[in-house]
């Protein structure tokens, strides 16, 4: 008989949620619980599905806590498990999150470790961040599984979460239709442009722009291929904007240089990963959320991983990220600034490493098929 799995999203990782409902759709009858706008954003996406996967969406009148106590009391009580994406909001919304206890096995994801484990306090204005975590610890104590994104998070996860089961899942499905890269190299070398691609808010508390402004300034010199540089991201502030004018100055006869000044739709987002072939992160070591303070690589992750696994794309990353060790055929690193610089002009005039990279991101994203990804998510969860 097959197991029930309930999915639980209120905010964001629509993504994340969509490919889980591929992935647990395959091994279980699965029932999803979310926003209606969540709902109508990606339902007709599943509709090709093998199975069908059942919807309860929060009404526009309810608050978290009325639907989440409906849920509990109504909709829940015949799962076998609830595979629950994280809870976000102010302190009055934690505490909403207090009284949700599903009676079943109840797996959350956690992608800013710091925040629930306490660890490294960076001082902010908004105080009231720091009444969350009381209520994180108890509400891990209703945890029966933790899941993070890659094992380096993992093992850092377990040095310190010391009364809670964690394991590592991404929630991530290679899409596993792209050209070989023999054909893709072709095409670009006579007609399309080559598309290099950050992803993610111009934020300056997440990402090093500066790097970015550097590589596009060497860039700008190069006459022999046709570039299109994406700043795949909303602006956020005066800075978020500034980024934007000041790479727009680097546009040319063959560089152009693509942005955007509002929230970027998921459509539109997907169309230029999709099309993407190098994707550049320059994370900042660190980042202040509710708080704490998050390590990307230890404590947190990027989401830039994930956008790279599902169209199996090249991806760049600072040199001291701690790359998982089935994802280092696909993601290369930089040591500075020049060395950036340097590595995305060799990607541009090179073919044959431009090739060697795809091969290399294919390898990779081979590990997160939806074949491979159910067999994994069926062991962890063990019904």
């Amino acid at each position: 008989m097959r197991p029930n799995i309930g999915l639980l999203n209120l905010s964001s990782h629509e993504n994340y949620l969509l490919d889980l409902c591929k992935i647990t759709a395959e091994i279980a009858n699965v029932t999803v619980f979310t926003t209606e706008g969540i709902c109508k954003r990606i339902i007709g996406k599943t509709s090709t599905l093998q199975n069908d996967i059942n919807w309860v969406t929060k009404k526009d009148h309810e608050t978290d806590h009325s639907f989440l106590s409906r849920i509990q009391s109504q909709e829940m009580v015949n799962l076998d498990s609830l595979i629950s994406f994280p809870f976000y909001g102010t302190i009055f919304d934690y505490l909403q999150y207090d009284n949700f206890n599903p009676n079943c096995q109840f797996i959350l994801f956690a992608y800013d470790l710091n925040g629930w484990i306490g660890r490294e306090i960076g001082l902010t204005p908004k105080i009231y961040n720091y009444l969350k975590y009381p209520i994180k610890q108890k509400f891990l104590k209703k945890i029966d599984l933790l899941l993070v994104e890659f094992e380096p998070i993992m093992v850092y996860a377990r040095n310190h979460f010391h009364e809670t089961t964690v394991e590592t899942f991404t929630s991530v499905i290679h899409k596993n239709n792209i050209k070989e890269s023999s054909e893709l190299s072709q095409a670009h070398d006579q007609e399309s442009p080559i598309t290099i691609t950050v992803p993610g808010l111009i934020d300056e508390s997440r990402r090093e722009y500066e790097t970015i402004l550097r590589a596009l300034e060497s860039l700008s010199n190069i006459g022999m291929n046709d570039i299109e540089f994406v700043l795949l991201g909303q602006p956020v502030g005066d800075y978020g904007e500034s980024i934007i004018r000041r790479a727009k100055k680097f546009e040319g006869p063959r560089m152009k240089v693509v942005s955007f000044h509002n929230w970027i739709p998921e459509k539109e987002f997907s169309h230029y990963i999709e099309k993407s072939n190098l994707l550049i992160s320059p994370l900042r070591r660190t980042r202040k959320s509710d708080g704490f303070v998050e390590h990307y690589g230890q404590s947190k992750g990027s989401g830039a991983i994930s956008d790279a696994i599902r169209n199996a794309t090249p991806l760049l990353l600072p040199e001291w990220y701690e790359v998982p060790d089935r994802l280092m055929p696909g993601i290369n690193t930089f040591k500075s600034d020049n060395d950036l610089s340097r590595i995305v002009s060799k990607f541009i005039k090179d073919n044959k490493i431009r090739q060697n990279l795809k091969e290399g991101a294919k390898e990779a994203a081979s590990e997160y098929t939806r074949t491979k990804q159910k067999k994994r998510l069926h062991e962890i969860i063990q019904l």
